[in-house]
């Protein structure tokens, strides 16, 4: 599991709580939570990526 989200552009302060929440109540939740927090995270940054590239575009034209 480390290893997946490792490649997966997780850092070990956010696989720690993962981990532990694996550990305590060996449900996924913790798991889930983080991803969630990744993809939302993602999506802000992509959109971000996407306004700047709308800007640039209309500089440029």
């Amino acid at each position: 599991m480390i290893t997946m989200l490792r490649q997966n552009g997780y850092g070990l302060n956010q696989i720690r709580p993962v981990l532990a929440g694996l550990r305590e109540s060996g449900s996924g939740d913790a798991l889930l939570a983080a991803v969630a927090t990744r993809h939302a995270a993602l999506v802000d940054r992509t959109r971000a990526m996407l306004a700047g590239a709308a800007h640039l575009h209309g500089y440029l034209a």
